[in-house]
């Protein structure tokens, strides 16, 4: 029963949450660039009986971010991104749902690895596809559209991310002030009653979700656009 308490939450988070935050944008650089970034998100979901209690989906919480890529071209990179979803009303509420002192606290992985290509860098509008192994999405493909300025710096993208390959999840706008600094905002796009193929709990609510993250990349390598 202890591992059925440890999924219980992960698959609340996993079918039912705004996607993890995207500090990205439409430009592929060659070589490596690392970053880190920090993000806030609220999402709402009732609890749900299971049979060893009741697991809660009221989540308030931080995410971490460690990000890496590296641009093999200036059309095509690998991408990856490990942190993890901590939040004080995510817990397991144990045997008795009166019983507090059962309850306890579990950060959730958020991590993906994946690859990008994107259109070549010297137009002021670009376009770019992600394609992820993701948790919680699963598989995600992440279609996007940045524009530059004269320069060629990026200021501004645009994108959806999927869950489970096909379904859209999140609606995103990424803002790059300065180069290297991200300031991300994205809500969940799926209606609150949906079923398909009997996923997201067949039909029940959906999390009405927002996420506002700060995140900032160092490139090395060729000059950054």
């Amino acid at each position: 029963m202890k591992i059925l308490k440890l999924l219980v939450p992960l698959a609340l988070i996993g079918t039912a949450c705004v996607s993890p935050p995207l500090y990205d944008s439409a430009i592929a650089h060659e070589g490596l660039t690392v970053g880190a970034g920090f993000a806030y998100q609220s999402a709402y979901r009732s609890g749900t009986e299971v049979n060893q209690g009741t697991a809660e989906g009221t989540f308030k919480g931080a995410r971490p971010d460690f990000l890496i890529a590296y641009g093999v071209s200036n059309t095509f990179s690998i991408q990856g991104r490990f942190g993890m979803f901590v939040s004080p009303d995510l817990y397991w509420w144990g045997n008795d749902p009166d019983d507090e002192s059962g309850a306890y606290h579990l950060p959730v992985p958020m991590s993906c690895v994946g690859l990008k290509l994107s259109t070549p860098a010297e137009n002021r509008f670009n376009a770019a596809l992600r394609m992820d192994l993701d948790f919680p999405n699963i598989v995600s493909l992440t279609p996007m559209m940045g524009l530059s300025d004269e320069r060629g710096h990026e200021f501004i993208t645009l994108g959806v991310q999927t869950t489970y390959l096909f379904l859209p999840q999140t609606a995103f706008i990424n803002v790059h002030p300065v180069k290297g600094l991200h300031v991300y905002a994205a809500a969940d796009v799926l209606p609150s009653k949906l079923e398909v193929a009997g996923l997201r709990f067949d039909g029940d609510d959906f999390f009405q979700s927002f996420c506002l993250g700060l995140a900032y990349t160092h490139h090395f390598g060729k000059k950054e656009q």
